[in-house]
């Protein structure tokens, strides 16, 4: 196809083109119209919707506020309880009355007798009417006294004109009819006040209002024309006292002529298309000469572009020097970086300066040296920055740049020799990159390396590394003394751990460090984080064989995936550590074996003696006053001393940890009863009294050993008793908070004194030397007593203030949910009269080494029991075997052997006999399944061991 068959074709499709334009946009304005008079209607729609709401609020408004308003004087009369006084209602009804403009007037009626009607002017004949002699009004007005509820009746033609509105709210007092409150609203100037709303609405409204009756019918139209509620009419239910209206609004929309718009909208269409054919016509006409001159001038930019590209990137790389010089040296290149790095201007020093300007001269001279050296001929000049380049191409090596203003800075220097199209040597091209921040931080890492390696020499820190992969290891100097391994040994690799490590440890390792390699070799992650490793291990020191113990610890190094490089850790010498504990336990055990030792050589004959005083003191008839005396004072001291004795051996094992507790849920309420029964009588011993404020409930429990418990509690009420004024009361409070349950001892006393109370938990603390020659005591009791409430998990303090008494408590956590309560030993065992006569005596086996013992036991039993001694283990199987015992006291420690053996062999030989172990050790925690009680020698008196017999034997 020729250029002229082109442009015929293309006028063709350019008339099509009009042609689809015109009809686009004819359609366009169509569309454009229909949518304005959719939009008219829909505004018309709206401002209907809006005047009925308005509309209707106003009458709600108007008609329940103008009732609002009688509730007024409906308040009065009922406040008055319908005693009106003449005056005040007159000004009630003259300030209500003025408060609308639609009021007619407003009338009461006590008893159905108009009496009051305000404004009176116009309605003096009102005055006196009864509403029973209207005929016309009485069936409505008697429906609403009969329903009890306010009711709007209307509109209805008034005597005195016009229509009407009428409110009537019945009064009742009591329960009894009063009377009637009626009120006239004016229909027609209320009506009158919606018309008017619609005249401003800016449409022609028809506004009407009907009733709506009780049966759900709707009433005729009171207001308006009845065409208002035709179908298309919008209507809202209006609300009054009594009952609703409707309200009805229809709307009569103007449909506005478009004619003359459409005309104008078509004929400026056929212009503009017209107008548009011509410029496109003409534009396509001129396109081929643009496309040439386009194609000319996109060949032109493009040299220019790539010429830009470079400068471009030669001028952002601010932070490197970029500097290019011919072959001679001159430089013809410096970018924007060289010129912020040294100060100069590329117009003062391209075509007319050398690198050598800006370079440390010592440098070049000392380079020039080394390169003359190394390459046998002579270098000097610019040619110490291209001989490298010139034989490999580049050359990277560290320069000192001098700036303009003399500053030195030294730089990475990058040469590369440079190249024109043919493949001549063109110049050379330098890349500087400023290295100041990376040399100081060199420095910073060298630095800290030194002081690292300072630190772990004085330390005595070896640190080694391990390559997993390849199973290499570093060593610092610190590894190599404490190993004992010589420098000429070292063969860097994990043989050297190997060799020292002994076996118990050697295995172990050897498995963890399989593991960890296996996944080096495959490359797999570890699934967790790796924790750091701590352990204690021994060596055998290489160079003398010495057994030394090791603490390290090291951690794992893992790439970015989580697959294990290599460990790196730290091994320290503890043996001295090491060696000290195992000096300090042997201590421990010489000290247990003996306190074990005294418990056993002094109990037993502590017993013994307060046994024997005990016999004594039970007929003190025949001794004289001095006997008995001396009597009570070897008793007293006794038992002084048995306490003493309990006492370090109770500090013994709080401060070694062996304390054992028996630990059960009690309530608390019964714990604490039965520990200020236990203490009453040594506090009368002072004058003093116990009083018990218990505000918990009665179910309450904490989880103690009952009697590490009333220990606690003899300690503090002793405390209590012997610093407590004569005559006065010790109180013991029990309360709970947050929980926990907490007991105070409070006294009278004269208080703590300031200096001695951060020392009265220690241990042998007093608050001054005379208080153990004055009360008594070792000064034990308050360290032990916190260490036993610690170890049963609660906790103890005081507060005191001079000559105001002290207060001494602790705490323990509530027990929730409880499944059982452990009772307490004395709500087991049965309260026997010992000098009940029995049938028979039962015989009783005593098996004691001690003779001592055994005669205050058999001397306490003798009359009430058949009492047969064995003092072996032998001895008490011959008499077991031969005779049937009701019940046997069992010592454990016997010179031929343990007690535990007889145990094992008795129920055997007699099932039904009762046991109990009496021994200088202590079993309160210790389950023997065969065994009925445990008594401790330390706690034995004669009336606990006749009390624990009679229990077991009822």
């Amino acid at each position: 196809m020729d250029r002229s068959e082109y442009y015929s074709a293309s006028g063709q499709h350019l008339k099509w083109i009009a042609a689809l334009v015109f009809v686009f946009f004819v359609a366009v304005a169509e569309y454009l119209i229909w949518d304005y008079q959719r939009y008219e209607k829909y505004q018309a729609e709206q401002t209907v919707t809006e005047y009925v709401t308005r509309t209707k609020s106003q009458l709600e408004s108007e008609l329940n506020g103008l009732i609002f308003l009688t509730h007024g004087i409906e308040a009065y009369v009922l406040a008055r309880n319908g005693e009106v006084v003449p005056s005040e209602i007159k000004s009630i009804l003259n300030q209500v009355y003025t408060f609308s403009a639609y009021f007619r007037n407003i009338g009461i009626a006590p008893g159905n007798e108009l009496r009051w009607v305000f404004p009176l002017e116009g309605n003096e004949l009102a005055i006196g009417i009864r509403y029973e002699e209207l005929p016309g009004q009485w069936a409505d007005i008697k429906t609403v006294i009969d329903s009890r509820a306010a009711k709007l009746i209307g509109p209805v033609e008034l005597v005195q004109g016009n229509m009407g509105l009428i409110y009537r709210s019945p009064l009742y007092i009591d329960d009894l009819y009063w009377g009637m409150v009626s009120a006239v609203i004016d229909a027609e100037s209320l009506f009158s006040s919606i018309e008017q709303e619609a005249n401003l609405a800016g449409q022609r409204l028809s506004v009407g209002l009907r009733k709506i009756e009780e049966n759900s019918e709707y009433g005729e139209a009171f207001f308006g024309a009845p065409s208002a509620f035709a179908p298309g009419s919008t209507l809202a239910l209006v609300n009054i006292p009594g009952g609703q209206w409707e309200l009805a609004v229809a709307a009569e929309f103007e449909v506005a002529n478009v004619w003359p718009a459409r005309i104008v909208a078509w004929v400026l269409i056929l212009l503009g298309v017209s107008g548009l054919s011509y410029v496109t016509r003409y534009l396509y006409q001129n396109k081929l000469v643009a496309v040439l001159a386009s194609e000319v001038e996109e060949k032109t930019n493009e040299s220019l572009k790539a010429f830009r590209k470079l400068d471009n990137v030669l001028q952002a790389a601010s932070e490197t020097a970029i500097i290019a010089t011919d072959n001679q040296g001159i430089i013809n290149v410096f970018n924007k970086g060289a010129e912020r790095m040294l100060g100069y201007s590329a117009a003062d020093l391209i075509g007319n300066e050398s690198p050598g300007l800006f370079h440390e001269a010592s440098e070049i001279d000392e380079r020039a040296e080394e390169l003359s050296r190394a390459l046998s001929r002579n270098v000097s000049g610019f040619s110490v920055f291209t001989v490298i380049p010139d034989l490999k191409g580049s050359e990277k090596r560290v320069w000192t740049y001098i700036t303009k203003s003399g500053a030195r800075i030294p730089v990475e220097l990058t040469v590369t020799k440079e190249f024109d199209s043919n493949g001549n040597a063109s110049g050379y091209l330098a890349l500087a990159a400023d290295v100041s921040e990376r040399l100081h931080n060199q420095n910073i890492t060298r630095e800290l390396k030194e002081r690292l390696e300072a630190a772990t020499a004085v330390a005595q820190v070896g640190v080694w590394e391990l390559d997993l992969s390849s199973k290499k290891m570093l060593w610092n100097e610190q590894m190599f003394e404490l190993t004992g391994v010589s420098s000429s040994d070292f063969t860097g690799s994990y043989e050297n751990i190997e060799r020292l490590l002994t076996s118990d440890y050697l295995e172990p390792f050897n498995l963890y460090l399989y593991k960890l390699i296996e996944k080096t070799n495959q490359h797999l992650p570890i699934e967790n984080p790796p924790v750091p490793l701590k352990t204690t291990f021994q060596i055998i020191k290489e160079n003398s064989g010495e057994l030394r113990w090791m603490k390290g610890h090291a951690i794992i190094k893992c790439d970015e995936i989580g697959v294990p490089v290599s460990m790196l850790g730290t091994m320290i010498d503890i043996s001295g550590l090491v060696f000290a504990r195992e000096a300090a336990e042997k201590a421990e055990k010489l000290k247990s074996e003996f306190l074990s030792t005294v418990s056993h050589e002094l109990r037993t004959p502590l017993s013994v003696i307060s046994g024997a005083l005990s016999l004594i003191s039970l007929d003190q008839t025949d001794f004289s006053d001095d006997t008995k005396s001396v009597l009570n004072l070897a008793t007293r001291n006794s038992q002084r001393l048995t306490l003493l004795i309990n006492d370090l051996l109770d500090m013994e094992k709080t401060t070694s940890g062996s304390l054992s507790l028996n630990m059960k849920n009690f309530v608390v309420s019964e714990l604490i009863e039965k520990a200020i029964a236990d203490n009453s009588n040594y506090a009368k011993k002072y004058n003093v009294g116990i009083t018990l404020k218990c505000s918990i409930d009665e179910r309450t429990l904490i989880s103690v050993d009952e009697l590490r418990f009333m220990q606690i509690m003899s300690n503090l009420l002793s405390n209590a008793a012997k610093y407590a004024p004569h005559g006065t009361s010790i109180q013991v409070a029990v309360e709970v908070r947050d929980s926990i349950v907490v007991i105070k001892v409070i006294d009278q006393g004269a208080g703590i004194p300031e200096t001695f109370k951060n020392r009265i938990f220690q241990p042998f603390a007093q608050a001054d030397s005379s208080d153990s020659k004055q009360k008594g005591g070792t000064g034990l009791g308050l360290s032990i007593t916190r260490a036993i409430v610690q170890q049963m998990n609660g906790e103890i303090g005081f507060d005191s203030e001079s000559d105001e008494g002290t207060i001494f408590w602790f705490s323990f956590p509530i027990v929730v949910a409880p499944k059982q309560v452990a009772e307490p030993e004395e709500l087991l065992a049965g309260d026997k009269n010992e000098d009940k006569k029995l049938e028979r005596k039962p015989k009783i086996l005593h098996v004691e080494d001690n003779a001592d013992f055994a005669t205050i036991v058999s001397t306490s039993l003798k009359n009430k029991y058949r009492i047969d001694c064995a003092s072996t283990v032998h001895e008490a199987r011959a008499k077991l075997e031969k005779t049937q015992y009701e019940l046997m006291v069992l010592d454990i420690a016997l010179p031929d052997g343990s007690g535990l053996e007889v145990l094992n062999e008795v129920k055997l030989l007699n099932s039904n006999i009762k046991i109990i172990v009496v021994s200088d050790y202590d079993f309160s925690n210790v389950d023997f399944p065969r065994v009925d009680a445990v008594l401790g020698k330390a706690q034995f008196t004669q009336k606990k061991l006749i009390d624990l017999i009679q229990s077991l034997m009822c």
